[in-house]
């Protein structure tokens, strides 16, 4: 009884949309038809205790737009007080938390132009060559830090999860990384230190 309440809870973590639900986060594809841009990547950062934060590119021939979201809690967190409400899963017999605290997002936007942009930003055929080159990667660490990255243009969709990169083994993951966390220290969301 109990895994047969708890499967919608693990079926929704695993949708590909999870984030894009919880965030209110528009498509990547949905993105890219937006007038003049040329391609489109979205990092997100997956931190032990810690909301996302997802950052995500929208690349014109002048300028990138920038989009960063988080939130007060993570998106599983979030999902579990959706869920599990009693008259959703009577089976758990759980009683939540009477001051069950709702996931309120934090968004902020910026436009950069591409020559002030942090050096893989700088153009779209630029990060398109930079992220051809840092594939999935994976380290073992304690309370690690996780990274899911995405470009999208035309016929080209590159993914990559990069799982606690280092410098000396992942440098070239590492230099993206480094890039996306310019930017978004610049929006000033950042309140987690695992973070940047």
């Amino acid at each position: 009884r109990i895994s047969t309440a708890l499967q919608p809870f693990y079926e929704a973590c695993e949708n590909p949309w999870m984030l894009e639900d919880c965030y209110g986060l528009t498509p990547l594809e949905v993105v890219l038809t937006q007038p003049d841009v040329v391609g489109v990547s979205r990092l997100t950062i997956s931190a032990s205790f810690a909301p996302e934060y997802v950052v995500t590119c929208a690349f014109t021939a002048r300028d990138v737009h920038i989009e960063a979201v988080t939130g007060s809690m993570d998106a599983r967190s979030a999902l579990w007080f959706q869920w599990f409400r009693p008259e959703l899963a009577p089976e758990l017999e759980y009683e939540p938390p009477a001051d069950a605290p709702a996931l309120e997002i934090r968004r902020a936007t910026m436009v950069v132009p591409l020559p002030e942009a942090p050096g893989p930003f700088r153009s779209w055929e630029v990060l398109l060559a930079a992220t051809r080159v840092a594939p999935s990667c994976h380290n073992s660490a304690l309370d690690g830090v996780g990274f899911s990255h995405e470009l999208r243009a035309g016929d080209v969709r590159l993914v990559a999860g990069w799982s606690n990169p280092r410098r000396d083994t992942d440098p070239r993951q590492f230099a993206l990384i480094g890039a996306y966390r310019e930017v978004l220290e610049a929006t000033r969301l950042v309140r987690h230190r695992r973070v940047l």
